[in-house]
């Protein structure tokens, strides 16, 4: 398999978001969606480096620089990302989910992993 971004912060924050509303008319973009979905992926991050699934260390911080490769999973991270990244991200796809009801569903995700 091709190495590519799994956690990927900068694209993220960079992501263009056009929004109308019932009158056609476009919305000023806020920023909310890209600080939402990139609040996902600092969890998301946080949990691959406490629970173990990356291969080498790989500093995970709170940066908008932050970038995890397919290559810097170990194997049992490959298994995780594949089956549960998409599941999670669609389980918590609304800006208003709070940070800890991302981790707790999380963490749920990640103990049949264990």
């Amino acid at each position: 398999m091709s190495d590519f971004n799994v956690i990927d912060i900068p694209s993220t924050l960079s992501r263009v978001v056009q929004t109308w509303d019932d009158n056609g008319a476009k919305i000023a973009d806020g920023g909310v969606f890209q600080r939402s979905s990139a609040l996902a992926e600092y969890v998301f991050a946080e949990a691959l480096e406490k629970h173990g699934f990356l291969e080498r260390e790989v500093s995970v911080s709170r940066i908008p620089s932050l970038t995890i490769k397919w290559s810097e999973l170990n194997a049992k991270g490959q298994i995780f990302v594949r089956a549960e990244y998409e599941k999670w991200f669609r389980s918590i796809d609304d800006i208003q989910t709070s940070e800890s009801a991302m981790t707790q569903k999380l963490e749920r995700r990640i103990k049949k992993y264990k």
